[in-house]
């Protein structure tokens, strides 16, 4: 959910907020019946995140194996709407959808931004991506391992 409000505390009604993802981060490790297991944390590869592999952005040297691709890649943290629209309660609600097989595995940053009275605002969250409650069992094989 995102809430808008201006100078005041006052909810704004009827903003248009503008939301992306990215992922930030990545682990790699195992799961195996009874838990879960990290071996190393890694940044994303795509420092200037501009989806384009520039030299020195395929780090061959971090202990996973070097696949000529940025890791993760972009859809990792999954997908949102481009844009909400605030209720008259100054709040809009929105899903973030990705895949499970990078739960846990992958830190993901939602950025919201808007104008209210012509002052753009931006935040921004990061958090590992969860898994469902009873998945635990179920969750595939770390994408990121060597």
């Amino acid at each position: 959910s995102i809430l808008v409000t201006d100078s005041n505390g006052n909810a704004v009604s009827d903003a248009e907020v503008y939301l992306s993802t990215w992922p930030t981060k990545f682990r790699t490790g195992y799961i195996n019946a009874t838990n879960q297991t990290v071996s190393q944390v890694f940044p994303n590869e795509d420092t200037n995140r501009n989806l384009i592999m520039d030299p020195g952005e395929n780090c061959r040297t971090c202990g996973y194996v070097a696949d000529d691709q940025l890791t993760p890649p972009q859809s990792a943290a999954g997908s949102l709407p481009s844009s909400v629209i605030t209720n008259d309660a100054g709040i809009a609600n929105f899903k973030l959808q990705y895949l499970k097989q990078y739960a846990i595995w992958t830190k993901a940053e939602i950025k919201a931004s808007t104008k209210v009275h012509g002052t753009e605002s931006i935040s921004t969250m990061t958090f590992w991506l969860p898994y469902e409650e009873g998945e635990e069992d179920n969750l595939p094989s770390p994408p990121f391992n060597p």
